[in-house]
């Protein structure tokens, strides 16, 4: 009888054992889910941290390096085509149905963007078409427009060359470092209040889109 009992209590122990593993299993192994990544490398054009955000004063070197990194789930938002047929694909979605996330990552420390109530995100790639112009983009914002908080990446093919590339799929993988990428949009700004703010503009050297 002792020993009937001790064999159920020791394969019980063992059956939570092994629930236990494979739920850590399940917990560490690498999402399969519909998350795009897209990696943004460069340096800041100068800026300012008013916030003291990225400890470095409240002046930000030009050069500074930063990493910026997207992440869109195709679970949320919603497919939107391109403005001319058949020449790009894009996403996009506000509030709960907002797709995009960014953490930018200067001097070690980390800011993220996209997680208000007020979120709203988009990205989009095009290529050239009788009507259309390739470009990439992304964008991720919150916040009342007098105080929005947000990053925005965009580049464009070089002068005199046509494309940047030839695959319209907005999630479809690509790595790109040969671009032209102006200031104006290409920039980050965190606003809290009316008395400052912590932005700089941004070089790009690099966007690495890892999709499905």
């Amino acid at each position: 009888m002792n020993a009937t009992r001790v064999s159920r209590s020791a394969g019980l122990r063992l059956g939570m054992v092994l629930t236990a593993m494979l739920l850590m299993v399940m917990c560490f192994r690498p999402a399969s889910g519909s998350d795009v990544v897209i990696t943004v490398k460069g340096t800041l054009n100068g800026g300012r941290d008013n916030y003291g955000i990225f400890g470095m004063g409240k002046n930000m070197p030009k050069g500074t390096p930063y990493t910026l990194v997207f992440t869109f789930d195709e679970a949320k938002g919603r497919p939107m085509p391109a403005a001319c047929p058949n020449s790009g694909s894009r996403i996009v979605g506000i509030g709960q149905g907002s797709p995009g996330t960014a953490v930018i990552t200067i001097n070690g420390k980390s800011f993220e963007f996209g997680h208000k109530p007020d979120a709203r995100s988009r990205a989009w790639r095009s290529i050239v078409t009788v009507c259309s112009e390739s470009e990439i983009g992304m964008a991720v914002e919150e916040g009342h427009y007098s105080l929005a908080t947000g990053v925005n990446i965009r580049i464009n093919p070089n002068l005199g060359s046509r494309s940047l590339t030839q695959d319209r799929d907005w999630r479809s993988p690509v790595a790109l470092s040969n671009f032209h990428a102006r200031n104006d949009d290409n920039a980050f700004a965190i606003r809290r209040n009316y008395y400052g703010e912590t932005m700089s503009y941004l070089s790009v050297d690099s966007v690495t889109v890892s999709g499905r």
